[in-house]
């Protein structure tokens, strides 16, 4: 037996010797926080989404994020290296556009001369 139920126990064995309507406010408060006990308990405990099941599965996907963490640096240099070729082979390829046009520019002046 919990102590709350055995302060209502002891609450109703005095009210029924000692007749006072103070004694019965007092009891439906105990009830009220009975009640919000029982509603607190449940919010942190419930197996679905209780705060503790919430806290729970935070903490495994930041463990698994953290396990990731050198997999994710190491994509992140690929790329940043994949993107440094891409404008190195773009400025090449603007060089040899820009070459050609010159030298068809070059042999047509050339032939109309």
């Amino acid at each position: 037996m919990s102590d709350l139920d055995q302060i209502l126990k002891e609450l109703a064995y005095i009210k029924k010797h000692m007749p006072n309507g103070e004694l019965k406010r007092i009891e439906e408060a105990i009830n009220h926080l009975k009640q919000d006990m029982s509603d607190m308990k449940k919010t942190l405990l419930d197996p679905n989404d209780g705060v503790i099941v919430q806290t729970n599965k935070n903490t495994e996907w930041r463990e698994e994020r953290q396990k990731k963490i050198d997999l994710y640096d190491e994509k992140v240099n690929e790329l940043d290296k994949l993107i440094d070729w891409k404008n190195g082979v773009t400025k090449v390829l603007w060089v040899g556009f820009s070459a050609i046009v010159g030298i068809i520019a070059k042999l047509l002046a050339d032939t109309f001369k």
